[in-house]
């Protein structure tokens, strides 16, 4: 009896804080007219073509390209809303992963967006694109080792000096802290609760 007569008095002294935080967070979400919205509009208002490259059939890579796509369909790119999504996999061949990157960087009807996926298909898609396709890179352990010095691009650097044009993305590098902190700071609301 004591510890509930405790325990409605601890609750009725936290009851209007928590009340005003909660109506400070509804008043957020509903007013909230940032990203989201106007990337899924801008993106409805023209439809891409995007390729996705990776280098084997292996679990970081298949759900990496999952969630690749769950990702460009939330900010309105899907085949839905008239934009076209080609995968492509090397299953571990080196002589297959060339041929597809200057497929991809080469084509007729050049690609909007090329995304890859490992280490060694996006040295590969690096050495085949010169530059022409914008190219985001992902589950790639260490850029620099692959030539692909982080932070911003140098114009007019000499090859292997600094960050191509038109290549981003982020490497998995160690410490694994220092990659968390990154990827919350990037996406906390990917986060899974607990």
């Amino acid at each position: 009896m004591y510890s509930l007569s405790l325990m409605l008095s601890s609750l009725k002294r936290i009851l209007p804080g928590l009340l005003l935080i909660i109506a400070a967070s509804a008043a957020l979400v509903f007013t909230d007219r940032s990203g989201r919205t106007n990337q899924a509009v801008e993106a409805r208002s023209s439809a891409r073509r995007i390729a996705i490259i990776q280098f084997a059939s292996i679990a970081a890579f298949e759900i990496g390209r999952h969630g690749m796509e769950r990702y460009l369909a939330e900010v309105g790119y899907s085949s839905a809303l008239g934009s076209t999504i080609d995968n492509f996999n090397a299953e571990a061949d080196l002589g297959t992963l060339a041929q597809i990157c200057a497929q991809v960087s080469k084509s007729a009807d050049p690609y909007d967006l090329v995304i890859t996926l490992g280490t060694a298909t996006t040295r590969s898609f690096v050495n085949t694109n010169e530059d022409r396709l914008p190219h985001v890179f992902g589950i790639v352990s260490s850029p620099p080792s692959i030539n692909i010095p982080l932070g911003p691009y140098v114009g007019g650097a000499l090859p292997g000096e600094g960050r191509p044009s038109k290549c981003c993305g982020v490497g998995s590098m160690q410490p694994v802290e220092a990659l968390f902190r990154d990827l919350v700071l990037c996406a906390p609301r990917n986060l899974p609760d607990g």
